[in-house]
């Protein structure tokens, strides 16, 4: 069996490092060897492919993406090491409102969010933000470069995350979000779950009142 090796890959577009996020990564649980490549590469989608490059040269088994504006409890990767999927991500949330969840179905022309989910479960998406997301070596090797790129669809731009998750499918591998494993996005204010369903509250009341 082969050793795992975990490489976290940490794209930042800023000067500093936010404190939190660093607390949030030292706390973290590292079920194998591991080491940590920050990339300050600028637009996001090079720092993202430069990370994939060298996470592939150091023999990496397995790579976290995880943004570093995203906080997340210190079980977190043990969770979605064991439930050992191609892709598997953290349930976190938009940081403007309604605060949406960031994992997708495909929709009539684009991606849209999933509000209804079940909790603590394993739920398989079309697509899912980087904020916190595994990915096994096999599918970085199979979905080949570029893995992430921003594009233009229909007079839109298209993330970069979304480019990568249709070429994983392309590829024949499934996506998915771990409901249990839930972080925040970090700022002024720190959004979680907690705010997208007060916001969705607010939505479903003001619906019936129409």
């Amino acid at each position: 069996m082969t050793e795992k090796k975990l490489v976290v890959a940490v794209p930042h577009m800023g000067s500093l490092i936010p404190t939190k996020f660093m607390l949030s990564y030292l706390q973290m649980q590292k079920p194998c060897k591991n080491t940590i490549f920050v990339d300050m590469s600028k637009p996001l989608d090079m720092a993202r492919n430069r990370l994939v490059a060298s996470a592939l040269q150091a023999d990496a088994t397995h790579v976290l993406f995880w943004d570093s504006d995203c906080v997340f409890p210190g079980d977190s990767l043990v969770r979605l090491m064991e439930r050992d999927k191609p892709v598997a991500g953290g349930l976190y949330f938009e940081k403007t409102p309604n605060f949406l969840p960031v994992m997708y179905l495909h929709g009539d022309k684009f991606f849209s969010h999933i509000v209804e989910y079940p909790e603590n479960e394993l739920v398989k998406v079309d697509a899912v933000g980087m904020g916190f997301t595994l990915v096994k070596r096999e599918v970085l090797e199979k979905v080949g470069e570029p893995w992430f790129k921003w594009t233009q669809r229909d007079g839109r731009t298209v993330g970069e995350d979304f480019f990568f998750c249709e070429r994983v499918a392309e590829a024949g591998f499934d996506i998915f979000v771990d409901t249990g494993v839930k972080g925040r996005h970090i700022g002024d204010v720190d959004i979680g779950e907690a705010h997208f369903k007060q916001a969705i509250n607010l939505m479903r009341e003001a619906q019936k009142k129409d």
